[in-house]
């Protein structure tokens, strides 16, 4: 890498995300509010269960609007409302706000009557919004609406009611709405509403990609847009994997390494995985990663390999290659990108995710770690993260289960990259 090529430089406190879901905070830290706070919450849920299933959308919406945007009503879920407004909790009240729309919008969906997300979620656009208002509950719930507006699950309910978000300047994080997508499926602690329309949002996210990239790899005059930050790069990278292994070839031996690993210890386990990863040899990667590994659940080094120990094995070194303990890159991965090296982890940590497929939301929860963490840095300043990004999404998107991306040799030495659906068989049979 040249000398004036951009360093991945390690974060300060001041770039850590400033939103943090209430689930992980604990009921405990809301103090005597906790009990006072939770009922509000869910007599407003009970509310528009009710509601959504008696009234019309049209009267819905207006109910929505009356309560969480004009904020003028005599009901009981006004005044409990008003009680999250008093305690001043704006996080509590972003997951109510949250909640009642994967409420609104879930019921919706069932009842075939999806236009009405649209109007929803334009609701937050209202210009009352931006009024100013001499009451101060008033001025102070609409900053937290212009907060909400703001924040990234907003855009990921624009994104899966199909329209883009607020305006705002394009970001290099869009490119990878899947993986953040993803990571608030995985969160355990938001509500089932939420994590279901994650859940579609990112299916939906990953499907445009994979069509957009193998659009633009298969036309040779490039009429088609490229969705990845790689350029031309893109077809250089993918040309080295398949004429180097194949996609067949790494499932392949992905298989054989399962069928061995059944009668060896975990200890014999560690060994053989270094083997199968095909580890760069350098001092760096002895004490940053086999080092670890070695030292991973020791006492179990005599007990038989096992999928659940397989599991834990490859969440274990996604970290070690992704996040430290902070959410921000380890060490690792920052002076491999450093050294314009981000092919040797990306091909790691497709090694994994093809050895244990249930490691796949666990890898995408930490490169959406990644993400958030460099929210506010301009792609600039943080290119090698990027690249990296953009290469195991190539890569995850590659070796998705039901496609196989063929190389096919053209005149004049040329290459072109075909996708092609593979059959369900073949689908079902992949690790």
């Amino acid at each position: 890498m040249s000398s004036d090529a951009p360093q991945l430089k390690q974060l300060s406190q001041a770039t850590e995300p400033t939103f943090v879901d209430p689930a992980e905070e604990g009921v405990a830290s809301l103090g005597a509010a906790a009990a006072d706070i939770l009922a509000a919450q869910q007599q407003i849920y009970r509310y528009f269960l009710e509601v959504v299933n008696t009234c019309a959308p049209p009267q819905v919406l207006r109910i929505f609007y009356d309560l969480f945007i004009r904020f003028v009503d005599t009901s009981p879920e006004f005044e409990s409302l008003g009680k999250i407004l008093f305690f001043g909790r704006e996080l509590e009240f972003r997951h109510l706000l949250l909640r009642s729309c994967y409420i609104l919008i879930n019921n919706w969906r069932l009842s075939h009557q999806g236009k009405y997300i649209y109007d929803l979620v334009d609701l937050f656009l209202d210009p009352l919004i931006d009024r100013p208002s001499r009451v101060t509950k008033v001025q102070q719930l609409r900053q937290w609406l212009r907060n909400f507006r703001q924040c990234a699950e907003y855009n990921a309910l624009r994104l899966y009611a199909g329209q883009n978000g607020v305006p705002r300047p394009q970001h290099w994080g869009d490119r990878f709405q899947g993986f953040l997508l993803t990571s608030q499926f995985a969160d355990i602690g938001a509500p089932l509403e939420q994590r279901h329309i994650a859940q579609n949002a990112a299916r939906q996210a990953k499907k445009k990609f994979k069509q957009q990239l193998a659009l633009f790899t298969a036309s040779s005059s490039r009429r088609y847009q490229n969705p990845t930050g790689l350029g031309e790069e893109i077809i250089l990278m993918m040309r080295r994997i398949l004429t180097q292994r194949g996609t067949l070839s790494y499932r392949n031996d992905t298989k054989q390494f399962l069928r061995q690993m059944r009668h060896l210890t975990f200890w014999e386990f560690k060994g053989a995985l270094c083997r199968f990863l095909e580890l760069p040899r350098d001092r760096r990667f002895e004490t940053e990663f086999i080092d670890k590994l070695r030292q991973f659940r020791d006492r179990c080094h005599d007990q038989p390999m096992s999928f659940g120990l397989l599991h834990t094995t490859c969440n274990r070194l996604i970290h070690i290659l992704t996040v430290d303990d902070r959410r921000h890159p380890s060490a690792l991965l920052l002076s491999l990108l450093n050294e314009g090296r981000a092919l040797v982890p990306s091909l790691i940590l497709l090694r994994l995710v093809l050895l244990s497929t249930v490691s796949r939301l666990h890898l995408e929860t930490c490169l959406a770690d990644l993400i958030r963490a460099h929210d506010q840095v301009p792609e600039s300043e943080c290119r090698p993260l990027t690249t990296f990004l953009d290469m195991v999404n190539v890569m995850l998107t590659i070796y998705e289960d039901d496609t196989d991306y063929n190389l096919v040799e053209m005149p004049a030495a040329e290459y072109r990259i075909f996708s092609q659906t593979r059959p369900a068989a073949d689908a079902h049979t992949a690790p």
